[in-house]
């Protein structure tokens, strides 16, 4: 083998381990459990500045579903930014320094809604008017 062909081996190698050596992550998870009319206290975005995987599901049985989107916290500006799919609507989209903006519904009647609260924090609201508590959770994988 010439020394070209060696030094281009080399480097492959290399840039496949740094490539796959940082694949590592963190994860966390919140279940809710709300009775109608009612919303979890504001769960933090755990990463400032990167990408944050948000996974939901609704585990009430006759209302289930699930979504997920890739969400960002942009530093100290308070702004939340994601994109993502989820069972009742399909696509979810957009961004929003307020508080109460829809993010992902959780369940496939869009009763459950995963939206931004105060300080880049995110809410679980149960909308539903009086068919029951509707339970779940959360994971974050950053």
């Amino acid at each position: 083998m010439t020394h070209t062909k060696r030094a281009a081996l080399f480097g492959a190698v290399v840039l496949s381990l740094s490539i796959c050596g940082t694949a590592l992550a963190d994860e966390t998870t919140a279940s809710f459990n709300l009775t109608p009319g009612t919303c979890t206290n504001p769960i933090a975005i755990p990463a400032n500045n990167k990408p944050v995987m948000v996974m939901g599901t609704t585990i009430t049985v006759s209302f289930r579903g699930e979504g997920h989107v890739v969400m960002q916290r942009y530093g100290s500006q308070n702004l939340l930014e994601w994109a993502g799919t989820d069972y009742y609507a399909g696509t979810e989209n957009n961004f929003s320094e307020a508080p109460g903006a829809h993010i992902m519904w959780l369940d496939y009647n869009g009763k459950v809604d995963l939206q931004s609260a105060t300080s880049s924090h995110v809410q679980v609201c149960n909308s539903a008017s009086a068919s029951g508590p509707r339970a779940g959770y959360l994971t974050f994988i950053y």
